[in-house]
């Protein structure tokens, strides 16, 4: 039986760092950024009043650095544990 290795990567809003998530590669990282879901959270949930994505800037993701990393190690062990649903820690205060 082979395990899932997985590394943390940060997704970037116009090259502004906003969460960091699990993905076994860089191209299921990258997939993410077309999920509706996720749009549909990146143009709802809010930052100092403003929508944390316009729905036109850049989407990108690459591999967390080890600050990220850490943060998202810590952060998301005190989300709840379902295994149907992605762990996603933000890098950025929402409100």
């Amino acid at each position: 039986m082979q395990t899932r290795v997985e590394k943390v990567y940060t997704l970037e809003i116009e090259g502004k760092p906003v969460l960091t998530f699990e993905a076994q590669n860089l191209q299921e990282a990258q997939s993410l950024t077309r999920e509706a879901w996720l749009r549909d959270d990146l143009q709802e949930l809010k930052s100092q009043g403003a929508a944390l994505w316009d729905g036109k800037a850049r989407l990108s993701v690459r591999l967390a650095d080890s600050a990220e990393a850490g943060r998202y190690e810590r952060e998301s062990k005190t989300l709840p544990q379902d295994p149907d649903e992605m762990a996603i820690v933000y890098l950025i205060e929402l409100y």
